[in-house]
């Protein structure tokens, strides 16, 4: 295996690297970008966590804010 050279320094080894969002490992798996994607899925929800329990706001504005993104 070449080395991957920028201006003719070499690059440092990693396991992984992040491309577009996307978790790259070495191995050329998805494994670990499925678990990373999951992970963030579920901070998101749980950031929000207090909207979704609260009664003040309605069905129809937390299906929104679901559905927005």
């Amino acid at each position: 295996e070449e080395p991957i050279t920028t201006k003719g320094a070499p690059g440092e080894a990693v396991s992984y690297f992040v491309y577009l969002g996307s978790k790259i490992s070495k191995s050329g798996g998805s494994e670990e970008d499925i678990t990373a994607r999951s992970k963030k899925a579920w901070q998101a929800f749980t950031i929000l966590w207090p909207v979704w329990k609260s009664t003040a706001i309605s069905t129809r504005t937390k299906l929104r804010l679901f559905s927005s993104n």
